[in-house]
C-alpha cells in the first residue's frame, strides 16, 4: 500500500513535468534529506507509516535546504 502511494505521488509530479527519483526499496527517513543533497533536487517526499502520531504519518516533504516542511 505504501509503495502504491509513493507511485501515485511520483505520477502527480511527472504530470507536472517534475523530474522524479523513485526508490524501489523502503529506506529510513533520514535518507530523504541525504538524497536531496546528493542528487541536488529542489525537494523530497517521504511516504511514512511508523510510530509517529497519526497527524505525522503519511507524507513528509523536505526543501532543498534539508528542512522538513510542515
Amino acid at each position: 500500500m505504501l509503495f502504491r502511494f509513493a507511485e501515485l505521488t511520483a505520477v502527480v509530479f511527472l504530470h507536472a513535468n517534475v523530474r522524479v527519483y523513485l526508490f524501489s526499496e523502503m529506506c529510513p527517513t533520514p535518507f530523504v534529506p541525504f538524497a536531496i543533497n546528493l542528487l541536488k533536487t529542489s525537494a523530497g517526499v517521504m511516504i511514512t507509516a511508523s510510530h509517529n502520531p497519526k497527524e505525522d504519518k503519511g507524507y513528509k516533504v523536505y526543501w532543498n535546504n534539508l528542512a522538513q516542511v510542515r
